[in-house]
């Protein structure tokens, strides 16, 4: 094992001015692994889900950490130059992913916003992951899929996502998306987000706030990469 692949959206990576240490940092560090960052701001859950296959088709010696960020997120096609937050190269982006942009649900006006109900955004991002666990599983690749936002909400009334909790819980490389997630940890430590005069709570870790969520991830990243 020569890499490690690591993605999510701006919870992956976004710091404050002066930090560059980040979770993925964090882990590749410890194993001696050499960082393949792919996370950028504003990734939607389609765009992880998309890297993480083009990735694993490139026939990488790597350990891949697939993080589900912000997943209110839908995109759309534009012939524009993209321009991401990417201080001094260090993170990666597939240039067949450069025609993609991504706005979160919130973004759009209030009747937009009614076409997508938020439970059935849930519960089709972990349908999704479930099919990307098992496309990875099935063509033997090592990873963890773990949850950069907050906890998912499964509803037993809501028909929509029958099964689809136990299905997630019965996969061991699916974290913490149903509790510990990263603000969890994050509030559950008072680590406060650097930026939560802004984002409140929903805002990103700091180096501290990363070291606290690698040191989380370890007991999982040492369990299937050994």
């Amino acid at each position: 094992m020569t890499n490690l692949y690591c993605d999510g959206d701006s919870h992956s990576c976004f710091l404050p001015p002066n930090q560059k240490i980040t979770t993925g940092h964090i882990l590749a560090k410890r194993y001696s692994l050499d960082l393949e960052h792919y996370g950028f701001p504003c990734k939607s859950p389609a765009e992880i889900i998309r890297s993480a296959v083009r990735y694993s088709l490139c026939e990488q010696d790597s350990f891949m950490i697939i993080g589900m960020g912000v997943v209110q997120r839908l995109e759309y096609f534009t012939d524009e130059v993209p321009n991401f937050y990417n201080p001094d190269n260090i993170y990666k982006r597939w240039l067949e992913e450069d025609s993609i942009r991504s706005f979160q649900i919130y973004d759009a006006t209030r009747e937009t916003q009614q076409l997508f109900h938020w439970q059935y955004m849930e519960a089709n991002v972990l349908f999704n992951l479930l099919q990307l666990h098992d496309y990875l599983s099935y063509n033997n690749k090592n990873f963890i899929i773990h949850n950069l936002g907050f906890n998912f909400n499964i509803d037993s009334d809501f028909v929509f996502s029958n099964k689809i909790y136990d299905q997630i819980q019965s996969r061991p490389r699916f974290i913490n998306m149903f509790e510990n997630s990263l603000h969890q940890i994050m509030q559950d430590n008072n680590l406060t987000p650097w930026d939560h005069d802004q984002y409140g709570w929903a805002g990103h870790p700091d180096e501290k706030g990363h070291s606290a969520y690698a040191d989380y991830l370890l007991n999982y990243f040492f369990m299937f990469l050994c």
